[in-house]
């Protein structure tokens, strides 16, 4: 076989020297009696172009760690499954007495609780028309044995995903790529080429060829073994019997699964190939930038040069609806930005910054706002004070307020009582003569009438001290400064209503008599 290989080899090379001969006479032959080819070589070797040629070597191995922890649990597997957990099923049914062959006591006491079954009784003979019977049976549908058909399952998947990589992948090869690119210009005319080349065949390496584990190496014949093996288990005796019968993960440490060596080592492998995400082979890469030799740099500018030419001839440069496959235009015009160059990024770009010029100049314009404010709330403070609000008011100062709806303080009317008033707490109401009388019909002290009458007084006095202070108001001065004219008897104290008429106001809600001085229900 490799030498068959060689052979072929050396045929290929043998027809690709001899292509490569014959191209490059007609390349110079055309070169020579062609003037656009030269104009369009001389326009393409003008330009700016980059070529790249990599030579790549993949070294691809098994890993070990994964077969050897398969072969390790496999006898444990099989011991597992050649002697399954079984246990006794009993099912119940109540059938027709002359189907009844499963008799047991349970059929006696279900008989005794369910007397619509019988259907005659003579003497101390009872005859029923049906009768429970209870079915035994031997099943293996546990839970350990359902544990052991879901690990065979995913062994199998398993096993078989990283035999088919290891198969289709696991031979070392050698990938060879070119990457040209060329810019170029005429007049006018600009243009842009892209050429790319990649091929990868295996290695013909005789070193190489002996680490090629997928024919070679028995680290290989040993995947093929556990694979064949666990594709046994899976279309075993014991697999088929359980069926889809499977458990979730967690897998739950029962007694039996921690006390029995074979199921602890399953147990143990189970854990093993839920952890493991590898493909189950490693790879090793060279890779080589190498150079470009001169003539195959000038093969390639001969074969741009035919390719430009083709490209002009087939295809013309303007917006044609016959061969048409599809169109799209943009929602709105495109804004390019200029990037002279790529920003570095670090970790300096995500930290939160201040705005220290909005900070100083939202400082320096909270100060003028709030002495503005200040200054109007004085000015508008010496118009309601002054003598003649309407000469000293100018809309040039202060904005103009909006009318301010006039509160009246409303006068006491005769069964209602007035607001900020309210009873004493010990129940006590006054007469007309001034005596004052609690709800049990005790007057009460001189000295308490002489307090509360003084009291009143000095309340009087300081309400007539707070009228007089300078720079205080009443609210009628008030409301009446804000809608832009005087108030009426400025001069005037205002004073409060008697308190002695917000008694009997009071008094004449409760309904009590004057005359009396007592309260109706104390009569």
């Amino acid at each position: 076989m490799p030498e068959t290989n060689t052979a072929n080899q050396n045929t290929t090379a043998r027809e690709l020297r001899a292509f490569h001969q014959e191209n490059g006479t007609l390349m110079d032959i055309l070169i020579e009696e062609s003037d656009i080819f030269s104009s369009v070589m001389a326009m393409l070797q003008s330009g700016q172009a980059s070529v790249e040629l990599k030579k790549r070597y993949m070294l691809r191995a098994i890993d070990e760690t994964w077969v050897n922890a398969i072969e390790d649990a496999l006898p444990y597997l099989d011991a597992a499954l050649r002697n399954p957990s079984k246990y006794i099923m009993e099912r119940e049914e109540v059938l027709p007495i002359e189907m009844s062959k499963n008799i047991s006591p349970a059929s006696v006491k279900h008989l005794a609780q369910h007397t619509d079954l019988i259907s005659k009784i003579e003497g101390d003979t009872v005859t029923p028309s049906k009768l429970l019977n209870v079915f035994r049976e031997e099943t293996l549908q546990t839970y350990e044995n359902k544990f052991l058909n879901t690990l065979i399952n995913r062994l199998l998947t398993f096993v078989a995903m990283r035999y088919d990589v290891a198969k289709n992948e696991g031979q070392d090869t050698r990938e060879t790529s070119l990457v040209m690119e060329q810019s170029f210009s005429h007049g006018d005319l600009k243009g842009k080429m892209h050429f790319t080349l990649e091929i990868a065949e295996p290695t013909d390496d005789s070193d190489l060829v002996e680490k090629n584990y997928s024919k070679t190496t028995d680290l290989w014949k040993r995947v093929v073994k556990i694979y064949d093996i666990v594709q046994t288990y899976a279309g075993s005796e014991f697999a088929r019997n359980m069926g889809q019968s499977f458990v979730r993960p967690p897998i739950m440490h029962t007694n039996a699964i921690m006390k029995n060596p074979n199921m602890r080592r399953c147990l143990t492998l189970w854990q093993f190939i839920e952890g493991y995400e590898s493909a189950g082979y490693s790879m090793l890469i060279q890779e080589n930038l190498e150079d470009v030799p001169e003539a195959y740099l000038r093969d390639l500018y001969r074969a741009a040069a035919v390719q430009y030419l083709n490209f002009r001839y087939n295809i013309r440069n303007d917006m044609e609806d016959d061969g048409m496959l599809d169109t799209q235009l943009t929602d709105e015009a495109f804004m390019p930005r200029i990037i002279d160059r790529l920003k570095k990024l670090s970790a300096d770009e995500f930290d939160i910054i201040r705005d220290v010029e909005q900070e100083q100049s939202s400082a320096a314009y909270a100060p003028g706002v709030m002495a503005e404010a200040l200054a109007v709330s004085l000015r508008a403070s010496e118009i309601m004070l002054s003598a003649n609000p309407e000469e000293s008011l100018a809309y040039g100062d202060i904005p103009e307020p909006e009318p301010v709806p006039e509160f009246v303080e409303p006068e006491s009317a005769p069964g209602e009582e007035t607001a900020g008033e309210a009873e004493d707490e010990t129940g006590a109401v006054t007469d007309e003569t001034g005596a004052v009388t609690d709800e049990t019909g005790d007057n009460m002290t001189g000295a308490s009438q002489e307090t509360e009458k003084s009291d009143a007084e000095n309340g009087a006095d300081t309400a007539d001290e707070a009228a007089d202070t300078p720079g205080s108001m009443t609210l009628a001065e008030y409301n009446a400064a804000m809608n832009g004219r005087k108030p009426a008897d400025s001069g005037e104290k205002k004073r409060r209503p008697s308190s002695e008429k917000n008694r009997q106001a009071r008094m004449k809600k409760r309904g009590i008599q004057h005359n009396k001085g007592r309260h109706p229900r104390n009569k």
